[in-house]
């Protein structure tokens, strides 16, 4: 099934990033990633980042530009948006249907460099709450 970047509407073109194959759109740089595939091109971090990121929160301090999107996956489906591990500045699309993760151009090299901050802090009550999540049956 072809793929619809939200975006711009050109078609997505399936690549491989860091051993992941994932939808990106040449003309905006944004990808979509399937449920589990952020986990694995961020493997430096503890917890799963994707759970923590799926908070029920609705971001209402949107930029007047950044509207709502459609699921690349579920094309009838509107994605929401959601704060990255649910206290940072980066604003990401999640599907509540099929899971998946719309990031805009830019988005995921945010997101490594906010793990990467986290990397230098001492663990937090969240971060060993998501790490305690992360090895719980599914």
């Amino acid at each position: 099934m072809k793929r619809t970047c939200p975006r711009c509407q050109m078609d997505l073109e399936a690549v491989s990033e860091n051993g992941v194959e994932v939808d990106v759109c040449r003309r905006c740089n944004g990808l979509f990633l399937d449920r589990g595939e952020m986990a694995k091109l961020v493997p430096t971090s503890k917890g799963d980042i994707e759970y923590c990121t799926e908070s029920d929160d609705v971001v209402e301090d949107m930029k007047q530009d950044d509207h709502p999107c459609v699921c690349p996956s579920c094309t009838d489906n509107t994605m929401r948006k959601v704060e990255f591990l649910s206290y940072s500045e980066v604003i990401l699309d999640f599907c509540d249907e099929c899971g998946g993760f719309w990031l805009d151009g830019g988005e995921l090299e945010r997101i490594r460099a906010e793990l990467d901050g986290l990397k230098d802090q001492k663990p937090t009550l969240w971060l060993r709450f998501s790490e305690f999540l992360r090895f719980l049956p599914v």
